[in-house]
């Protein structure tokens, strides 16, 4: 084999080797960047996870007024569904169906962080 063809394999091994470290460093920093995304997500949703405590406060009940519209009105974070929300007023004023009357007060959860 002539000291060319040497030269030329001893090149083609160290491109090679370059492409390998470059590939690998590109897989490291990629990895590296995805796990910066995850551990901000993290901390973004650690806002949500902070300790709220359940409380109540009482309205009064406008004329023409519903359950609907007032969990419109007075539903906060915490709950995901309006209906979920309206079925608790109900459970915690002892309200059976959606029969409310204007001038009356009802106790209406709200979480406090």
């Amino acid at each position: 084999m002539s000291r060319r063809a040497v030269m030329q394999k001893k090149r083609m091994r160290m491109l090679k080797a370059r492409m390998f470290a470059a590939m690998a460093a590109f897989a490291l920093t990629l990895a590296i960047l995805l796990a910066g995304i995850k551990i901000m997500a993290a901390v973004t949703n650690a806002d949500d996870l902070s300790p709220r405590v359940k409380c109540y406060h009482s309205v009064e009940i406008e004329a023409g007024e519903t359950l609907w519209d007032i969990a419109e009105r007075e539903m906060g974070p915490g709950w995901s569904d309006i209906r979920a929300y309206i079925r608790e007023v109900e459970q915690i004023n002892g309200i059976n169906g959606s029969m409310i009357k204007a001038g009356e007060y009802i106790c209406l959860p709200y979480y406090k962080s």
